[in-house]
């Protein structure tokens, strides 16, 4: 792999594969054991990390390939525990942000798409999301075609529809600069800000009323298919 960190989704599931390399650097970084409990509390689940389960009540499936030298996070979006999902999902990507800090890599090397932030609260826009685009993934989504759009909807739809069945559409509108991403809701989005990437040349994505899990859930696997899409033009 030679981005050290993807995102993909297939049937019920969201994989955040990594690097060996980035994952121990990921495995090398301490967290606070206040902040380990205050979340555990919130989600309802101890943490826990072994070789094969990680995170809050082991809710991401931790997968080694030697083969490959990659590491793979998968969560199910049929694991009811939406809360230690998020959770858990979060702790990992903000692990591997820290990580990609301390790395000079080359933009062939840095993920397409990565995760920034992943609420799960209760209240109005307790499942708020974040993400960020590199300077590839900007120029890739310019060439997506209507199929590819197509493609990102759906997925965006079947995992909604797995929590919630009045998530029967969504919706996407790119252009330079700009990514929005929506489903049922509140004016339930996930769109581009133009503020706080421009000085790595990323693009950041900020979530707007995102109020319940099968929303955000839809929006991760937007962006998976997303990044799918753009590693399939790569080549």
């Amino acid at each position: 792999m030679a981005r050290v960190y993807r995102l993909s989704s297939e049937f019920s599931e969201f994989t955040v594969e990594v690097s060996r390399d980035l994952d121990e650097r990921m495995q090398t970084l301490k967290l606070s054991q206040e902040f380990v409990d205050r979340i555990a509390v919130l989600c309802g689940n101890p943490f826990s990390a072994t070789s094969r389960r990680w995170g809050f009540g082991g809710a991401l499936r931790r997968d080694t390939f030697t083969h490959t030298n990659t590491v793979r996070y998968v969560a199910s979006f049929l694991d009811a525990r939406h809360r230690s999902v998020a959770a858990s999902l979060d702790v990992l990507t903000r692990l591997f942000a820290d990580g990609l800090l301390t790395e000079d890599l080359s933009e062939e090397e840095r993920p397409l798409v990565a995760l920034s932030g992943l609420s799960f609260r209760h209240g109005r826009s307790g499942w708020d999301m974040a993400a960020e685009f590199s300077e590839t993934m900007q120029r890739a989504m310019l060439r997506f075609d209507e199929t590819m759009y197509r493609r990102i909807i759906l997925r965006m739809i079947a995992v909604g529809k797995v929590f919630d069945e009045n998530i029967t559409e969504g919706g996407i509108h790119v252009a330079e600069g700009k990514f929005f991403l929506q489903v049922p809701g509140d004016a339930t989005q996930l769109y581009s800000s133009d503020h706080g990437g421009e000085h790595r040349g990323v693009l950041k994505l900020t979530g707007h009323n995102i109020d319940r899990p099968s929303q955000q859930f839809a929006f991760l696997a937007g962006l998976a298919e997303a990044n799918m899409i753009a590693e399939e033009l790569e080549r």
